[in-house]
C-alpha cells in the first residue's frame, strides 16, 4: 500500500514512529553547515570551557602574581626600615665617633698640657738641682780652702793654696790666653812638697794638684781635671790631677782611674798610684 500523508499531524506521529526517518528527514530539510551546527556548538562549549578553565588559571596566577607582589611589597618595605634604622645606627655612630674624637681632642690637649706641666716641672728640678749641686759643691770648695792642711797633710808638707796670680806669673810665658783662662777655671790649686818618696817621685819634690771639687763627680769633672792638669805641666810643674766630691759612680771612677786622675771622698785618696804612672808617661 502506498504512503499518504493526508495532514501534519499524521506526519509528526509517524515521525515518532520511525525515529530513523527523523534523521533522513533532517538531511532533506537542513543543510550541511545547520547539520554540523551541533557539532561546532560543542566544540564552541569545549572551547568555552578550556577558555574558562584558562581564565581561572590568568585569575588564579594573577591572584599569585598579586600575592607575590605584595610580599615583595611588604619584604621592599621591610628592607627600606631596615636601610633606614641602618642610617639611623650609622648616623649614631658617626655621632658617637665625633664625640670620641672631640674626647681625644680634649684627652690630647690636656695630655699635651701635662707634658709642658711635667717638662715645666722637671726644668724647675733640674735647675734647683743643679743649684743645690752647685751650692754643695761651693761649700765643699769652701770647706778644701779652709782645711787644705787636714785634707793633703798627709801627702803633702807646707801644703798651701796657690793664688791665681801666683799660677798666672809661672805659666803666661808658655800658655795662650785662652789655656791660661781655663786654669783659672780650677776650683783648688794645692802645692807642696811630697813627705815620702813615691815612684817615681822622690821625697820633698815640690807638687801641685789640680782639683775639680763637685758634690757628684762626673765625667767632665775627669776631663777638665786631667786637661788643666796637662796645662800645668807645660809650665814645668809636676801635676797631679785630683776630682774630690761625696758621691761617684763606679764607671765615672773607672774613667778616673783610666785619665790617671786621683779621687778624693771623705777625705781619702784613691787612684794615686794611677795618677803617678801618669808621671812617667
Amino acid at each position: 500500500m502506498a504512503f499518504q500523508v493526508t495532514d501534519y499531524h499524521d506526519l509528526m506521529r509517524l515521525l515518532y514512529q520511525h525515529p530513523e526517518w527523523q534523521q533522513e528527514l533532517r538531511q532533506l530539510l537542513l543543510t550541511k553547515d545547520i547539520l554540523e551546527l551541533p557539532v561546532v556548538v560543542r566544540e564552541l562549549a569545549e572551547a568555552q570551557r578550556r577558555t574558562e578553565q584558562r581564565v581561572e588559571e590568568l585569575a588564579q596566577a594573577q591572584r599569585e602574581l598579586a600575592e607575590a607582589q605584595r610580599r615583595t611589597e611588604q619584604r621592599v618595605e621591610e628592607l627600606a626600615q631596615a636601610q633606614r634604622e641602618l642610617a639611623e645606627a650609622q648616623r649614631r655612630t658617626e655621632q658617637r665617633v665625633e664625640e670620641l674624637a672631640q674626647a681625644q681632642q680634649r684627652t690630647e690637649q690636656r695630655l699635651e698640657m701635662l707634658i709642658e706641666s711635667h717638662q715645666t716641672l722637671e726644668q724647675q728640678v733640674r735647675r734647683l738641682t743643679d743649684r743645690v749641686g752647685h751650692l754643695d759643691g761651693r761649700m765643699l770648695e769652701i770647706g778644701y780652702r779652709d782645711r787644705v792642711a787636714a785634707y793633703f797633710g798627709r801627702l803633702l808638707r807646707k801644703v798651701r793654696i796657690v793664688p791665681s796670680d801666683e799660677m798666672v806669673d809661672r805659666v803666661e810665658s808658655v800658655l795662650n790666653e785662652e789655656q791660661i783662662e781655663a786654669l783659672m777655671a780650677l776650683d783648688v790649686v794645692v802645692q807642696g812638697n811630697l813627705r815620702r818618696a813615691l815612684e817615681p817621685l822622690a821625697e820633698g819634690t815640690p807638687v801641685w794638684i789640680a782639683i775639680e771639687i763637685s758634690a757628684t763627680i762626673a765625667d767632665e769633672d775627669i776631663e777638665r781635671a786631667a786637661a788643666r792638669a796637662d796645662l800645668l805641666r807645660k809650665a814645668g810643674m809636676t801635676v797631679l790631677p785630683l776630682v774630690a766630691g761625696e758621691r761617684i759612680s763606679e764607671r765615672v771612677f773607672d774613667l778616673a782611674r783610666q785619665a790617671g786622675v786621683m779621687v778624693q771622698l771623705d777625705g781619702k785618696f784613691q787612684n794615686l798610684e794611677h795618677a803617678l804612672m801618669r808621671l812617667k808617661e
